[in-house]
């Protein structure tokens, strides 16, 4: 299986993704308005992998040619809101039913649950300090997020600084 595997990085996995499915064309302001500038889909698909592997926008920005951070800044203020990212997952999802691999992964009466670790500055009784995964002093709180194998997440909750394994 892993020989089959093209060779290519995520920003180029993106762009291919939108090309089959034109997520770009899915994001829209809150007026409703889509971008006319020429470099969106880069800025764009930059800043949705800035916020999904919690890079940050400057550390991105910085990464990534031609991508400033007020650029990206600015997608995820005016493109990168709740209603957006439904949209987004659900267009992912119908095209992933369109695969042949979707009848391997089960009914949607399957799931799979895993925790994410995201740090904050908030001072919580949920967040904790966690050496193992943050810097020495940051305080982070971990999401349990619960998956169908055929459709996006359907459920999460904070548990706080516990192992998720153990939950």
């Amino acid at each position: 299986l892993t020989a089959s595997w093209p060779d290519m990085q995520l920003p180029e996995l993106l762009l291919q993704v939108d090309g089959w499915i034109g997520l770009s064309e899915l994001f829209r302001t809150l007026a409703g308005q889509r971008s006319r500038s020429a470099d969106f889909t880069r800025s764009l698909l930059t800043t949705l992998v800035a916020e999904g592997c919690n890079l940050g926008l400057t550390k991105m920005a910085a990464l990534t040619p031609n991508v400033s951070v007020r650029g990206i800044r600015r997608i995820r203020e005016q493109y990168l809101y709740e209603d957006t990212l439904r949209t987004l997952l659900d267009a992912l999802v119908k095209a992933q039913h369109q695969l042949p691999i979707a009848n391997m992964l089960g009914d949607d009466t399957v799931s799979m649950s895993d925790g994410m670790r995201v740090a904050t500055r908030v001072h919580s009784i949920r967040a904790g300090f966690l050496p193992a995964h943050m810097a020495p002093g940051d305080r982070a709180l971990t999401f349990y997020s619960h998956v169908s194998h055929q459709g996006p997440v359907f459920g999460c909750e904070v548990i706080g600084n516990e192992r998720d394994a153990t939950y």
